[in-house]
């Protein structure tokens, strides 16, 4: 079993160099934009979920602040999972331990294993695709979506391994969530009394 996780770890770290070795560290250009892009869509996705509020609050639309609740649901969801399934997974380092390239953003000395950037970044994209329904912002989304990806790579805080489980943990738990979207409970007391009691407060 070491052997088998020491090869893929092996497998991991060559993936990673393979797509650090296109950065170059020196090119404040590159840096900055890997340093933008590896957040982006952690700031992005909130942003167009309150825009989506108030444009209900706007107009007078109790789908438009709904399909934000789910949106938020979802994108939460996700992560209050990967948060709680993150304190049994067996700690793994960040590359900067194993790679040959130092990293271009400062991190904690966490668990790198999966990302959670992944986990929301994809829920979000996909909420927003499903629940929203509008294509700009889905695309929009989903390119920066790819881009912090590849730049939470680039910049040498994650794995592409831990990109890819990330990305699994998510497609499970949203799949998970989503079959319970129609829930009769879930429409009364996570959808119908919050929009009751936000409009009390004029929100």
């Amino acid at each position: 079993m070491n052997e088998i996780l020491d090869i893929l770890q092996n497998i991991d770290v060559q993936a990673l160099d393979f797509i650090r070795s296109f950065v170059d560290p020196n090119s404040s250009l590159q840096v900055s934009l890997i340093k933008i892009f590896s957040d982006i869509e952690v700031l992005l996705a909130p942003l167009f979920l309150i825009m989506l509020w108030f444009f209900g609050i706007y107009k007078k639309d109790y789908e438009y602040k709904k399909k934000a609740l789910m949106i938020f649901y979802s994108i939460a969801f996700c992560f209050v999972i990967y948060v709680i399934i993150n304190q049994f997974l067996p700690v793994r380092p960040r590359p900067e331990l194993f790679s040959k390239f130092p990293p271009l953003i400062d991190h904690l000395p966490d668990n790198s294993f999966p990302s959670g950037h992944a986990i929301f970044m994809a829920s979000s994209c996909l909420a927003f695709g499903l629940f929203l329904k509008n294509k700009l912002i889905t695309f929009t989304l989903f390119l920066t979506w790819t881009l912090m990806l590849l730049s939470r790579i680039a910049s040498g805080v994650h794995y592409p391994g831990d990109i890819l489980v990330g990305l699994f943990v998510w497609i499970v738990f949203f799949t998970i969530f989503y079959g319970f979207r129609n829930n009769k409970i879930f429409e009364k007391y996570l959808l119908k009394y919050p929009i009751l009691i936000a409009k009390k407060l004029k929100l």
